[in-house]
């Protein structure tokens, strides 16, 4: 058998799968390789699954309507013994169940065979897991640290039946088979609370990944601000952060295979000791390239943002999310005007002259006035800053669940695209002033498969490969027979997120 192409301008950083193992399972990631390697929980499934015992292949979907094999060995999903699927976000449910069914495996658990078995984990599955109860075999609420023991132990099991019955009695896994319907706050959500115990850091680096050959760390998890829009304060509370020590060492280990460093963390600013990080990092490696996932802008620090441009990163990364300050305050982002001015003259002094801002248009309480003044903020950036170049990126505010505004409408999405459209056509005469804009479709597809309930998978296994506004169409005429389920939500009205107890299993800190 021809060794796949990706395998070989791959380099492992752990022990491949054992061919001896009792247990054959595979990662499922429903999205392309580019994507999935680009994700930390694959790395970390990949190595936390790969034992003597049990042998863990990885798995992309591509598209939907070819058969999956595994990148490892070539191997149909139908033949292992378990598929773990990652899901970080609900766009990526789309083609999952016809990628199962032409994979040899079929969608609707109750039409299959007990072999392999079907486990779920990841963001969107923690905040929403009743919409795909009836795919999946058993469902993970939260972080797998905690029960990884125990879930290795139940892998290991005499026969999927007995592997079944052990995850269930493990507070954290939903078993629909063996569990009634939950009710609400039912499911309780486990979380690692000590980081230092463990290690969240690339397996492997690949030139084919929006993070060639990089080298990913995971800092911290959690968010200890109050966005009312965001997901990640309450999908991974309480806020916790490695030690400095325990970063440096990962980092190390990282720096004998590349001088790329990727860090990781719902706001890698936000550090508590982030100038002795940098210092720590400088002193390592005079060719050290750092970059990260999301930044603060009022927590960026000089020190940090030169330790980024030292590596030849040009670009910095800030979410004011709106452009005014009213809307900033309503939505529990109160950064004035002033603190984005500064923010990105402490950029440009670092040398970071490329600056990618976020915006969402259709928040709660936003006015025409309110969308127009990211167009004026624009001008005004280009106006005062002539050194830099920005790129502003204006997506669809979508409600998530266990948020504060988790019942709060999302705007038609016809509407919110021709805002978009709107935004992006004033901006095209603003000088080095570029406009990338996100789908009002795909949002309100998030929105809609987040708050649906069992009922949605029938509308899944029947949609057709037509895009987006098919997809929207679909789903709204099964999911949302009874109710429109992009609307207002009322305290009388079906809430089936609900079911999650979003308070750690693991802590009694409060929420």
């Amino acid at each position: 058998m021809p060794e796949n192409p990706l395998l070989r301008e791959e380099r492992s950083l752990i022990r491949r799968p054992a061919s001896h193992a009792t247990v054959r399972g595979v990662v499922l990631f429903p999205g392309p390789y580019t994507v999935g390697m680009s994700s930390l929980a694959v790395h970390s499934l990949y190595t936390l699954l790969n034992t003597g015992q049990i042998a863990c292949e990885r798995a992309f979907v591509e598209t939907p309507r070819k058969s999956v094999f595994s990148l490892e060995t070539d191997t149909l999903l139908r033949d292992f013994d378990f598929v773990a699927i990652t899901s970080s976000y609900e766009i990526d449910w789309l083609g999952l169940p016809r990628a199962l069914q032409v994979s040899g495996i079929q969608p609707r658990r109750t039409e299959r065979s007990r072999r392999p078995l079907v486990l779920m984990g990841g963001p969107a599955v923690t905040a929403a897991p009743l919409p795909l109860s009836e795919l999946y075999d058993a469902a993970l609420i939260g972080e797998l640290e905690p029960v990884l023991a125990q879930f290795r132990e139940a892998l290991l099991a005499s026969d999927p039946a007995a592997c079944l019955e052990q995850l269930a009695a493990v507070p954290g896994f939903y078993v629909p088979e063996l569990h009634s319907r939950p009710a609400p706050g039912a499911l309780q959500r486990r979380c690692a609370l000590d980081l230092d115990a463990f290690e969240a850091v690339s397996a492997i680096l690949t030139p084919h990944t929006e993070f060639a050959n990089r080298f990913l760390v995971e800092m911290g998890r959690g968010c200890g601000r109050a966005c009312a829009f965001c997901l990640a304060r309450r999908a991974y509370h309480p806020l916790r952060w490695r030690s400095l020590p325990h970063l440096l060492a990962s980092v190390r280990r990282g720096l004998y295979h590349t001088t790329d460093l990727g860090l990781i963390a719902a706001a890698v600013s936000d550090y508590p000791d982030l100038d002795g990080l940098c210092h720590e990092l400088a002193r390592l490696s005079l060719d050290l390239r750092v970059s990260t996932s999301s930044v603060r802008l009022e927590s960026a620090s000089p020190p940090f943002l030169r330790l980024l441009a030292r590596g030849g990163q040009q670009t910095v990364t800030y979410a004011p999310e709106a452009a005014t300050e009213r809307l900033r305050r309503a939505i529990g982002k109160p950064v004035t005007d002033d603190e984005i001015f500064a923010a990105i003259e402490r950029a440009l002094a670092a040398g970071l002259t490329r600056l990618r801002l976020y915006f969402m248009v259709g928040l709660p309480g936003e006015t025409d006035d309110d969308r127009e003044a990211i167009v004026t903020m624009a001008r005004e950036l280009s106006g005062r800053f002539r050194q830099a170049h920005f790129r502003l990126n204006v997506g669809a505010f979508s409600p998530r669940p266990h948020t504060p505004f988790e019942c709060q409408p999302m705007a038609h999405p016809r509407s919110v695209q021709s805002w978009i459209t709107a935004l992006s056509h004033s901006l095209r005469p603003v000088k080095r002033v570029e406009v990338s804009a996100g789908s009002a479709r795909e949002s309100a597809l998030q929105c809609l498969l987040s708050r649906a309930d069992e009922r949605v998978l029938e509308a899944l296994c029947a949609l057709p490969d037509e895009g987006l506004g098919t997809a929207l169409r679909g789903l709204r005429a099964v999911a949302g027979r009874e109710l429109e389920l992009l609307g207002p939500r009322g305290a009388t009205d079906p809430q089936p997120w609900k079911v999650v107890d979003f308070s750690c299993a693991d802590t009694a800190i409060s929420t």
